[in-house]
């Protein structure tokens, strides 16, 4: 079978299948199921589809281009190992191709670097905003106790009941935090 066509309706394994994107670079385009699945299909199973010029579609609106894409498209972008996977938002490596993290999947709250696969992504308009930070500095003293060794400590008042104590500088911490 020649390249599938964005908008047209096929059939892979006796399952209807409408087409939503085609890449022109990738080779590959990304099919939805009847139950709101999506799939990316490679140009070495165009094969396995079965163009349905007549078919019109299913008792559903399907989804529009260009809310999915291909997945080579520079819209997408990895997640850091750090990054808790979202529902509805982030899209979870499958052995080779990447799949929708959907409602009441288990991986939801799952760190991308504790995951099997390792690897997530979702669309660069989806990504997390950095968290706020704010700016926070502690007072360092030097503390001369009645017996032992002399030693620095960072606290927010001056340590009480040694010999002495004087301020001797202070470090800033960059937190996040509102």
């Amino acid at each position: 079978m020649s390249k599938p066509v964005a908008g047209q309706w096929y059939e892979n394994l006796g399952t209807r299948q409408h087409c939503i994107a085609v890449s022109e670079s990738a080779g590959e385009c990304v099919m939805q199921w009847k139950n709101g699945d999506f799939e990316i299909v490679e140009e070495s199973d165009y094969e396995d589809l079965k163009h349905l010029p007549d078919c019109t579609g299913w008792d559903w609106e399907p989804e529009t281009f260009p809310q999915y894409y291909v997945s080579r498209n520079p819209e997408w972008v990895d997640l850091p190992m750090d990054h808790r996977i979202r529902a509805e938002i982030d899209w979870y490596d499958y052995g080779g191709f990447f799949d929708y993290v959907c409602k009441g999947s288990t991986l939801i709250g799952v760190r991308v670097g504790d995951t099997q696969a390792k690897k997530a992504r979702c669309r660069r308009k989806d990504l997390p905003k950095p968290a706020k930070k704010r700016t926070i500095t502690v007072p360092k003293w030097l503390v001369i106790p009645y017996s032992g060794s002399p030693f620095v400590t960072e606290q927010s008042h001056q340590p009480v009941w040694y010999k002495e104590v004087h301020r001797v500088g202070e470090t800033t911490y960059e937190i996040e935090g509102e």
